[in-house]
């Protein structure tokens, strides 16, 4: 079953990321959509650094670091979940984290960046995408999970 989770998981959120990304470029660049006025607008950015915008123009490097961290994420899953009770959680949570991964890798791929389009400038926050969503998330799930209480594996 957490095999099945992970799997379904990344493919879906693999899915969801590239579809509003499509959508996203075809429907609203070179413009901007106001989602909540003074809050959060769609505005479609082509991000060539990392996290922020950072390293700006460093795409082959980040596409290298990019392509490794796929078996990296495959190889944790399977070694946390071997000694994990919470292991639907993690699934998850690592499920989400290869999603991202796939969805900015394949932009790297094909686009030379990263397609970046919701925007909430309310607090001044960069603009990201659903991938890098994912991927917080997954990190998230994952820190919370280190602080539960473990229960007892049946045997």
């Amino acid at each position: 079953m957490k095999y099945v989770v992970f799997v379904l998981i990344a493919l879906l959120g693999t899915s969801l990321d590239l579809i509003t990304k499509l959508l996203a470029f075809r429907f609203i660049e070179p413009g901007t959509v106001e989602i909540i006025p003074g809050v959060l607008r769609l505005k479609c950015v082509l991000n060539t650094g990392i996290i922020w915008g950072l390293w700006q123009g460093s795409n082959i490097i980040f596409l290298a670091l990019s392509i490794l961290s796929i078996p990296i994420i495959i190889l944790l899953f399977r070694a946390v979940v071997k000694s994990e009770s919470a292991i639907i959680l993690i699934a998850a949570a690592f499920g989400l984290i290869l999603a991202g991964a796939i969805g900015n890798l394949y932009d790297r791929l094909f686009y030379s960046g990263v397609r970046d389009f919701i925007d909430c400038y309310i607090i001044n926050w960069p603009i990201f995408n659903i991938a890098d969503s994912f991927i917080t998330i997954g990190a998230i799930l994952i820190i919370v999970n280190m602080f539960r209480k473990p229960r007892p594996v049946s045997q």
